[in-house]
């Protein structure tokens, strides 16, 4: 029996914005749910792989990548910059030191885990909009309601709907649908 079956990365957020983002700790997140969600639970907090169970393609091409990156480490490359491997010798000090850029999770100016956190604040952000805009009969004045939910208050109009924006950009019409949103705005009256 294939496991994996019923799994569609299409209605897996996490999956999609790792693959819409290149961030690993979506990708992680969605690997985790899956085996968790397939897993036989033994006991307190001890889930345990079922034999039969096939990690579906898209997941095992990421794991094989981030296998692959450790591999490098371990025969002292950077796979980061392994072009030359000759000249790209690393102590195990210095392998220690790559495995987050090597596992995409940090390099110059980018922090994997505070883009994680970012992208969950503004998918909140334009949830919580929506669902405003929802609410009431107008929808003028829901930059008085994000300053007043999020701040700050000096935050301009552009600002706002730049955030909003990229926030929407997340998600899609199914994700809006599971938080009851309508990904459409019908007229009311």
């Amino acid at each position: 029996m294939n496991s994996s079956s019923n799994y569609d990365p299409d209605d897996d957020l996490d999956w999609r914005i790792a693959m819409k983002t290149g961030n690993p700790v979506f990708a992680w997140r969605s690997i985790y749910n899956y085996l968790y969600l397939h897993a036989d639970k033994v006991g307190i907090d001890r889930p345990e792989i079922r034999k039969d169970l096939t990690i579906p393609a898209d997941m095992a091409d990421f794991l094989l990548q981030q296998s692959f990156a450790i591999h490098e480490l371990s025969r002292k490359i950077d796979p980061v910059v392994s072009k030359k491997p000759k000249s790209n010798k690393l102590n195990p000090k210095e392998a220690i030191k790559k495995i987050s850029s090597s596992l995409g999770f940090s390099r110059q100016g980018y922090n994997s885990f505070e883009k994680f956190f970012s992208n969950i604040q503004l998918i909140q952000e334009y949830v919580f909009i929506q669902r405003y805009k929802e609410s009431t009969e107008s929808n003028k004045d829901y930059y008085s309601a994000f300053r007043k939910e999020f701040g700050p208050s000096s935050a301009s109009e552009s600002t706002i709907d730049e955030r909003l924006q990229f926030g929407k950009s997340l998600l899609d019409e199914a994700d809006l649908k599971k938080v009851g949103i309508r990904a459409t705005r019908k007229p009311r009256g």
